[in-house]
């Protein structure tokens, strides 16, 4: 199976996960060119260098879905994740520097 779609199902409904980002947004306007029909689901996670969630949904309607939906996940990212995790920071010699993810899932 490659990992590359060639083609999508033909006046089908399809789901993708829209970041509003090019990649996602080219995906989207390719299943609509190539005869799919796409459903955007946007996933609000609190991203704090994301200004404008509302705006996502918008773009993903003007490449071509026929509908677009944001979903506010962060109630139940606090929820499910906050309880195992724990704080990461990585290191590169010669200095240290925070990432702009804080959390990292612990290990089982």
């Amino acid at each position: 199976m490659s990992a590359i779609l060639e083609s999508v199902p033909t006046g089908e409904k399809v789901g993708i996960a829209f970041s509003g980002g090019l990649d996602t947004s080219a995906a989207l306007h390719w299943m609509k060119q190539k005869g799919a029909i796409p459903y955007a689901y946007t996933a609000n996670l609190g991203q704090p260098d994301e200004t404008d969630y509302e705006s996502i949904p918008r773009a993903a309607l003007e490449y071509g879905a026929a509908k677009a939906r944001l979903i506010d996940c962060r109630g139940p990212l606090v929820r499910e994740a906050s309880p195992r995790c724990r704080p990461v920071r990585f290191t590169s010699p010669p200095q240290a520097f925070p990432t702009s993810i804080p959390l990292r899932l612990a290990a089982p």
